[in-house]
């Protein structure tokens, strides 16, 4: 019975969110519930992952702590559920499997994305870099088989749900704060090393165009967008996060003014500024001017906020 309140849930609230399927209006041939629910034999991990974000989401409605802390709980575990069976699967990536194995990397990306929220200040970084870890797996799958997901049927959710048009170069603009960063990378160049200036530099790049098309796009589309920074930035720039080499956490935080922006979204809640102030406390005041920028942008927008009751 449970599994069915989490499936319809699914079904008529969060996959209704503009902000997880901002295609509402042009659904294509192939609906995401449609293909969930036909991979309950063949895959399913997909279904199982499914109710766990339906779970999830579900766990930020409830007034009484004790349904939300149950509905949390019943998230992390079906999502480890989930996880075994798909590492057990042990598959190529073929016609057949490409679009369940697509959906569940898209679904359990942003169900781990969620999850930090509930990090300790000291596990918070930690745990970023765990998501990180499991996000990259999409851009796996894509790159093996995007070809496949084109011709599928599911083509328009895929274009957005990953949003992999990021190919046009920076256009002339207000500043922001990407460019001060830009900015702040190029001063360094001499001391920082060829070698991670340029893996540095690409990922700041990389993010000048998400913050321009963050800029442009209707708001519902923003948190694709978001995300395909993480999609797109180099294994070698990972590897920095992973080793917690300053800049690289530096780049993240700047990264995550981008959250904050759309804190609103129940994925992305307060990770935004946690993200900054970790980072911030784990580099230390050394490193107080690269972070001037994103602290004093957090400020802004707080105060914003609170002016206009938000």
């Amino acid at each position: 019975m449970q599994h069915l309140i989490l499936m319809h849930h699914l079904d008529t609230v969060v996959l209704k969110d503009p902000y997880v399927m901002p295609d509402q209006d042009d659904p294509g041939p192939i609906s995401i519930s449609k293909a969930i629910v036909e991979s309950a034999d063949s895959a399913p991990y997909l279904v199982i992952e499914a109710l766990a974000l339906s779970s999830a989401h579900l766990s930020t409605t409830q007034p009484d702590p004790a349904k939300r802390t149950k509905y949390f709980q019943d998230a992390e575990e079906l999502q480890t559920q989930a996880l075994s069976l798909f590492n057990q699967a042990q598959f190529q990536v073929t016609k057949d499997n490409c679009i369940p194995i697509f959906l569940f990397s898209s679904l359990l990306g942003m169900h781990a994305l969620f999850n930090i929220s509930a990090a300790t200040p000291s596990q918070f970084i930690g745990k970023f870099i765990q998501y990180l870890q499991i996000h990259r797996g999409i851009r796996i799958v894509v790159s093996e088989s995007w070809h496949i997901i084109r011709d599928s049927g599911i083509t328009r959710q895929a274009d957005t749900l990953i949003s992999l048009a990021l190919d046009e170069p920076k256009t002339p603009g207000p500043v922001d704060q990407s460019d001060i960063l830009v900015g702040l990378l190029s001063d360094s160049r001499s001391t920082v090393g060829e070698v991670l200036f340029r893996i540095y530099m690409s990922a700041a790049e990389l993010l000048q165009q998400v913050f321009q098309s963050h800029r442009n796009l209707p708001p519902h589309m923003r948190p694709s967008i978001i995300i395909t920074w993480l999609l797109k930035v180099s294994p070698e720039y990972v590897e920095l996060v992973d080793q917690r080499q300053p800049i690289a956490l530096i780049i993240l935080a700047y990264w995550a003014l981008l959250l904050h922006h759309e804190g609103e979204f129940w994925v992305f809640k307060n990770s935004g500024q946690r993200l900054i102030t970790s980072v911030s406390e784990h580099v230390g005041p050394y490193w107080d001017k690269w972070l001037t920028s994103p602290k004093e942008s957090i400020q802004v927008m707080n105060e914003e906020r609170d002016s206009s009751g938000a």
